[in-house]
């Protein structure tokens, strides 16, 4: 008897293991906004997001079905927030006061491997209430990188040389927002 207990619930535990990670990867995908045009050819997908409490990563994604402008913006927003307001990305330019020009990110994975890209433009803004300053860049999700992003662990990434390291809880909800947004079409 206490064999036939033994096996049923060891037949039990992979069953269930796998409900439970099929429900979760359904409680992510039911994070995602999702708005749809009125003539319903224009769709956008967005991770969660905070604009007040601003992630390090965030997942959007934008396409049509319109036949005549085809289009496909599926992109990480990588971006670091600074608690200086000015954090250098002004600067002077003949007596004014100008954005400076960045490029280049560096996404470093936990097995040590990288992405560079050296032609990112590294943008520039302020939190809501103007007390810090940020740098972000929109990082293309393509078919070549998808596996990377979504199975390996971002560590750490740098937008233009200013380093954010990824909290550890982070990034396994982000390869789950990027598998979510990537099955919609």
């Amino acid at each position: 008897m206490k064999l036939i207990y033994v096996l049923l619930l060891m037949a039990y535990i992979p069953c269930a293991s796998a409900q439970g990670m099929k429900s979760a990867n359904q409680d992510f995908c039911k994070q995602i906004v999702k708005d749809t045009s009125v003539d319903k050819t224009t769709f956008d997908f967005f991770s969660p997001y905070d604009r007040f409490s601003p992630t390090p990563m965030r997942i959007t994604r934008s396409y049509t079905t319109d036949a005549e402008n085809p289009y496909d913006n599926f992109n990480i927003v990588f971006q670091i927030m600074n608690p200086d307001p000015d954090n250098n990305f002004m600067v002077n330019d003949k007596g004014d006061r100008v954005e400076k020009e960045e490029k280049q990110i560096v996404i470093e994975f936990e097995d040590h491997t990288k992405i560079v890209n050296d032609s990112i433009d590294v943008n520039h803004d302020y939190s809501e209430d103007k007390t810090q300053s940020m740098r972000y860049a929109y990082f293309p999700v393509t078919d070549n990188n998808f596996k990377d992003l979504s199975t390996k662990k971002v560590v750490k990434f740098s937008l233009a040389g200013h380093e954010q390291v990824m909290p550890n809880d982070s990034t396994n909800s982000f390869q789950k927002y990027l598998e979510c947004i990537k099955s919609y079409k």
